[in-house]
């Protein structure tokens, strides 16, 4: 990985606060040879100083990280977030944008996943739906991740080729 002066490559970010999918998300980036970039408001203590690894840490509040990347990403670059209203801000920006599951977001995707989203909120909030009380598994267990890695290498592939 570069340092961001070193390099006309894309920039990766990462809405780091709340990602599960750190280590996971160095191992595919290193692979590519690109700026890394964990945007976070509290203190990432096993980033700090790893080489090839940069840590922006924003004053604390609610969207802080996210409008340090909004500020400082430029398009082309790619952003790893799971808040989908900040996503469609991306892509807006024209960057390329993947959630913690691995998936792709583009303009039509985010738009009907902000609406489903929209629509459960809804029903939860009216009574008519409930979540589940028993556990449905753990995205980010060894399974998880490693879905999560092959799905992120194949996006950061495509995202490259455009």
């Amino acid at each position: 990985m570069k340092n961001l002066n070193e390099s006309s490559n894309p920039t990766v970010w990462v809405d780091a606060d709340a990602c599960p999918l750190k280590e996971e998300i160095i191992a595919i980036v290193k692979k590519f040879d690109l700026n890394l970039i964990f945007v976070a408001s509290v203190q990432l203590k096993k980033l700090h100083n790893r080489e090839g690894i940069e840590t922006v840490l924003c004053e604390k509040g609610t969207d802080s990280a996210d409008n340090y990347i909004e500020d400082h990403s430029k398009p082309g670059d790619i952003a790893v977030t799971t808040d989908l209203l900040f996503a469609k801000i991306l892509l807006n920006k024209k960057v390329f944008v993947c959630g913690f599951l691995g998936s792709a977001f583009n303009l039509s995707n985010i738009t009907e996943a902000l609406g489903h989203r929209l629509a459960v909120k809804a029903h939860l909030d009216s009574g008519h739906i409930t979540m589940p009380t028993e556990k449905c598994g753990n995205a980010f267990d060894a399974k998880g991740k490693s879905k999560f890695k092959n799905q992120f290498h194949n996006f950061l592939t495509h995202a490259l080729k455009r």
